[in-house]
């Protein structure tokens, strides 16, 4: 779940970053560039519009699930290479 805005007046803040979300936290700084200057756009109405992130699964199922998608995700990267 992306999360940008306004931090404070004139403090922007852009983080979206968990290991392999390298595009979601450069969008991340684009939208809260486009907050900062335009205040509004059409994209970034489309990037707000995001469903709120779900309830996540109480121990272990929590850590053995985040474990299993992190490998996952890493040998899924490393067929790119």
């Amino acid at each position: 779940m992306p999360a940008f805005g306004e931090l404070d007046k004139r403090v922007w803040s852009a983080c979206c970053q968990n290991g392999l979300g390298t595009v979601k936290g450069t969008l991340s700084g684009m939208m809260a560039a486009e907050q900062a200057v335009l205040g509004s756009s059409a994209l970034l109405e489309t990037f707000l519009n995001h469903n709120a992130p779900r309830v996540l699964p109480p121990e272990p199922f929590l850590s053995i699930g985040a474990n299993v998608t992190m490998r996952w995700k890493e040998w899924q990267a490393g067929i790119e290479l």
